[in-house]
């Protein structure tokens, strides 16, 4: 499988658009990622930053690595983006929601 490849199918199996990847890369089009997705030659600044906004590795892009990512984490991402959509967070708000995470899973304990 290509890096065009596993890109495509995270994002799809996230449930996000081409538009809304290019939104989490800081790109205001779409075009970008079509552009990856079609097998564009990236850099390795940009291959991390699909990695971020996919919530997996470099390693797993570039094919070195076979594990994408926790399938909870796809789950997790993929009912996101259904439910509530692309929200720029800011640093205290994604630090609350993390400690809220810690939270519920304390509870389980």
């Amino acid at each position: 499988m290509t890096l065009a490849e596993r890109v495509k199918k995270l994002r799809i199996e996230m449930g996000m658009s081409q538009q809304e990847l290019a939104n989490k890369m800081g790109y205001s089009s779409r075009s970008s990622v079509n552009k990856i997705e079609s097998g564009r030659q990236v850099t390795q600044k940009i291959i991390v930053r699909l990695a971020e906004a996919l919530h997996t590795t470099p390693s797993y892009l570039m094919g070195w690595d076979d594990e994408s990512t926790d399938p909870l984490v796809i789950e997790v991402s993929k009912r996101w983006m259904e439910e509530v959509g692309t929200v720029d967070f800011t640093e205290d708000e994604t630090e609350e929601l993390i400690n809220y995470a810690k939270y519920l899973i304390s509870k389980r304990i």
